[in-house]
């Protein structure tokens, strides 16, 4: 998994596939990076919010539902350092049709 600005350098152009990781990684990887080299960060717990998809609607039709997230691993197989220092919450919402 590559995150530009992070990781580049661990690319080798004789792998045949390069994953680019999430959206919510690619964000949280950078931030969380900047901050750790700076400041030495000891252990972080974040949440991502997300509209439900369509096999989840009738489990979020009038609730708020916690999902289990990837984004705490990946992050930490981008930036060893951090390896099981991240907790995240995924959280599922159903999307406002009033909006």
């Amino acid at each position: 998994m590559v995150v530009f600005g992070i990781n580049l350098g661990a690319y080798k152009s004789e792998y045949p596939i390069i994953s680019s990781a999430s959206s919510a990684t690619n964000c949280v990887a950078t931030i969380v990076k900047v901050v750790h080299d700076k400041f030495s960060i000891e252990n972080v717990s974040m949440s991502t919010i997300r509209a439900a998809g369509i096999a989840d609607i009738k489990a979020v039709t009038n609730n708020i539902t916690p999902n289990y997230s990837e984004v705490a691993e990946a992050v930490g197989r981008i930036v060893p350092s951090l390896n099981c220092r991240l907790i995240c919450q995924c959280v599922r919402l159903r999307p406002c049709r009033e909006c």
